[in-house]
């Protein structure tokens, strides 16, 4: 019945699982809005705020901090479309070794579990999510407690450097207020640019 009334599904779940049984009945495109696995339309959108602030997605330092999830996942893969581009995450070694299978052994994304200031400074882009993910049963807060956002590390970041959250934030958690609000921080230009994304894919679909 839906496949009578619609041209397109956008699906957004707590289940990937449910994704795929999608795609196996449903018989037209499905923009993925989010899953507990991955988030290509966030992907898509923060790099489209890459280009929009360098001009280019190329040749990029991504250095992600915290949690490992959905977002970072589509990140990764979307980074494969852009030469020398890679991304360093620093993360706790235990929720590593928990997802590392869904990364496929990309050579573009670098895992570390203790902080390289050197890493940092060399970054165009600090990238960080809540600690705390979809579908998580525990409280990853202390673990990843010392990879939080703050005034020190964006001080080691070159000045033309940015911020970015894909929001809502919990400030004070991963990140702190004075980052946020920071002249680095472009979190509202990134957040406007989800809406200039999507109807970016949907321009592509022929809606």
């Amino acid at each position: 019945v839906m496949s009578c009334y619609l041209d397109y599904l956008v699906f957004r779940t707590t289940d990937h699982k449910k994704l795929d049984l999608a795609y196996k009945y449903f018989k037209k495109p499905i923009i993925n809005a989010l899953s507990d696995l991955s988030h290509p339309c966030q992907a898509i959108s923060d790099m489209y705020t890459l280009k929009e602030n360098f001009g280019t997605i190329e040749g990029l330092n991504i250095v992600w901090m915290g949690d490992i999830n959905n977002v970072l996942y589509s990140l990764s893969e979307v980074i494969n479309f852009a030469n020398n581009t890679k991304i360093d995450v620093f993360t706790n070694e235990k929720i590593y070794l928990k997802n590392k299978d869904n990364f496929n052994k990309n050579k573009k994304i670098n895992f570390h579990f203790e902080i390289d200031e050197n890493i940092i400074s060399n970054a165009n882009c600090i990238m960080t999510d809540v600690f705390t993910s979809m579908n998580d049963k525990v409280d990853k807060e202390k673990l990843l407690r010392k990879f939080q956002v703050n005034n020190h590390i964006m001080s080691l970041t070159d000045k033309k450097s940015i911020f970015m959250h894909c929001l809502p934030a919990k400030i004070g958690s991963e990140v702190t207020e004075d980052v946020i609000k920071g002249q680095k921080s472009i979190v509202l230009s990134q957040a406007k640019n989800r809406l200039v994304a999507q109807k970016g894919i949907l321009k592509w679909l022929k809606i």
